[in-house]
């Protein structure tokens, strides 16, 4: 997909009366791309791509953060099966939510 740089030249150019063999030469973008600029500048629209949505979240990281605060002692894999999700998905949220080390209590000591 072409950037927003090169979709804006190509708009300044065809603006400008440039051929399109001539605009496609210079920005090096494909025929479907000319026509489409083109066709965005026929209808008025803008050049900019819009915020796309994306694939919603599985996890609130909230509802994490609150679960393993309160209670520490609280297993990835049992709030996964829980919520019905993969333990990767649990394990990443942790990380996005943990600010330094583990708050997780030690069950045997370290010698």
């Amino acid at each position: 997909m072409p950037s927003e740089a090169t979709r804006k030249e190509i708009a300044i150019l065809l603006r400008a009366g440039t051929s399109t063999c001539d605009i496609m030469e210079v920005t090096k973008a494909s025929r479907a791309t000319m026509f489409r600029v083109k066709k965005r500048l026929k209808d008025g629209k803008e050049m900019t791509e819009k915020p796309r949505t994306g694939r919603p979240a599985k996890l609130d990281l909230g509802d994490v953060t609150d679960a393993f605060k309160a209670n520490l002692g609280l297993k990835m894999i049992e709030f996964a099966k829980e919520r019905d999700v993969n333990t990767s998905t649990v394990s990443e949220a942790v990380k996005s939510c943990v600010e330094g080390p583990s708050q997780r209590p030690r069950i045997r000591p370290l010698s």
